[in-house]
């Protein structure tokens, strides 16, 4: 899997533990912050990569730290490592061939380098 898509996945679900926690719906907390709501609505589900300055006012405006909202390097490589899982799973049951499997690896492989 992308390293992208687990890294703002996982911003996302944080950030709706944390909208949660505080009591606030998505409309609120974009009022707090001066976004639209879809914004949040998008960023929470992890369709929407969040701008670091944006990351920044919400944690401000929730009296938060920022490093609340990041995943761990170890929950990002567990759940590398899970897919990882999951896409040799898929692979032995497709019965690619050696040559695609291969680019599917490497193009695994070079994605799990960027979070070590």
């Amino acid at each position: 899997m992308n390293i992208n898509i687990v890294l703002y996945s996982k911003v996302g679900e944080k950030l709706i533990e944390i909208r949660k926690l505080n009591g606030l719906t998505q409309e609120e907390l974009s009022k707090m912050v001066n976004i639209n709501r879809s914004t949040i609505s998008n960023i929470e589900a992890g369709r929407q990569q969040i701008s670091l300055h944006l990351l920044f006012k919400i944690a401000q405006v929730l009296h938060m730290e920022v490093s609340n909202f990041l995943p761990s390097l170890d929950e990002i490589a567990s759940l590398m490592a899970e897919e990882e899982n999951y896409l040799h799973k898929l692979m032995d049951q497709k019965n690619l061939g050696d040559y695609t499997r291969n680019s599917i690896l490497q193009f695994t492989t070079q994605n799990k380098k960027a979070v070590e």
